[in-house]
């Protein structure tokens, strides 16, 4: 059976803190039965499928993405002693972040230092909005080289 399917409705209900009881109830089946489903057992049938992704606030196509789709991209930061810091992200936010660096006219690397920055600076309570964090980025870069990147 799928365990890509099984993964996904785990995580699904997970993100909204559903037991499995819960999510039962609101489709109208047995515990059971989504226990068999997220153990990777059995296989909804299209009207049970419809009826999961209603209660779980998605679509029906998030139980159906490959695992292309949802794969993770390895990104590696230099830190300042030379060496490279490793993390995933996943392929889609990756995507997301190349559809606004391109509708900001900037580049990946100036649109991910600026997510970081506007992160950070959340965090600190600065409370800067994302086009800002790219002012600043590019304001740096300017003063630092000369140019944007």
């Amino acid at each position: 059976m799928s365990t890509d399917f099984a993964s996904r409705l785990i995580r699904l209900r997970g993100d909204k803190n559903l037991t499995q009881q819960e999510l039962g109830d609101a489709v109208g089946i047995s515990h059971s039965q989504i226990s068999r489903y997220e153990a990777g057992q059995a296989m909804p049938r299209k009207t049970v499928l419809r009826k999961l992704a209603e209660a779980l606030g998605v679509s029906v196509e998030e139980f159906q993405k490959t695992d292309e789709e949802n794969s993770l991209i390895s990104v590696g930061l230099i830190t300042p002693e030379g060496e490279v810091d490793r993390f995933d992200v996943a392929k889609e936010s990756i995507d997301r972040l190349r559809e606004i660096a391109e509708s900001e006219g900037i580049s990946m690397d100036l649109a991910f230092t600026s997510l970081l920055e506007w992160y950070m600076s959340n965090q600190d309570g600065e409370n800067i909005s994302f086009e800002e964090a790219i002012a600043k980025m590019r304001k740096q870069l300017r003063d630092s080289w000369g140019k944007d990147i």
